[in-house]
Parts: C-alpha cells; sequence; structure tokens
C-alpha cells in the first residue's frame, strides 16, 4: 500500500497529497529482542517538485495514531454497553 501511495504521487506530480489513514506496522519492543507492539500510522505522501516543476522527491509524514485509535474503540465499548443495558431494561417486566 505504501509503495502504491508513492507511485500515485510520482505519477500524478500534483501538490495535493497521497493519504492513508490507517496502516498497521508493528514495531520490535526496545530491550525485548523479538518482541513487537503493535502499532498504527496515518501517512501523508506530496511531491517535492524543483523549480522545472518535476519531481524532485517525496515528502513523507508519519503519525502514530494508537491513542486515537485506542479512545475510539474504548468509545465503540461504552456504547455498546450501554445499547445493552438498555435493552436488558426494556426486557425486564416493570414491577409495582
Amino acid at each position: 500500500m505504501l509503495r502504491a501511495s508513492f507511485e500515485r504521487v510520482l505519477a500524478s506530480g500534483d501538490c495535493a497529497p497521497d493519504l492513508l489513514l490507517l496502516q498497521r506496522y508493528d514495531i520490535e519492543v526496545p530491550g525485548r529482542a523479538g518482541e513487537f507492539a503493535e502499532r498504527y500510522w496515518s501517512v501523508a505522501s506530496c511531491p517535492l517538485q524543483g523549480r522545472d516543476g518535476t519531481v524532485r522527491g517525496l515528502v513523507v509524514r508519519l503519525q502514530e495514531v494508537n491513542r486515537r485509535l485506542r479512545g475510539a474503540e474504548a468509545r465503540q465499548r461504552r456504547m455498546a454497553e450501554e445499547l445493552r443495558e438498555m435493552v436488558r431494561r426494556q426486557r425486564t417486566p416493570c414491577s409495582r
């Protein structure tokens, strides 16, 4: 996917970035040889143009998005639990 993004940028020569919003790329845990931590990244690539307008290289920005992703997952779990609780309450007969 990353190579395809670079190729799109090089082919278009456009100033608009090519965005890959969620890419998994695990990294080795420091001090723990062979142990990897799950990581997710947002990637944006733009062409670097020379004065004549030809593409001379790529500018690539990587941003780790694990915290944002974990926050969204936690919100989804809370919402699912709230919905389950609402359904459970509706199924429970009212006591008077």
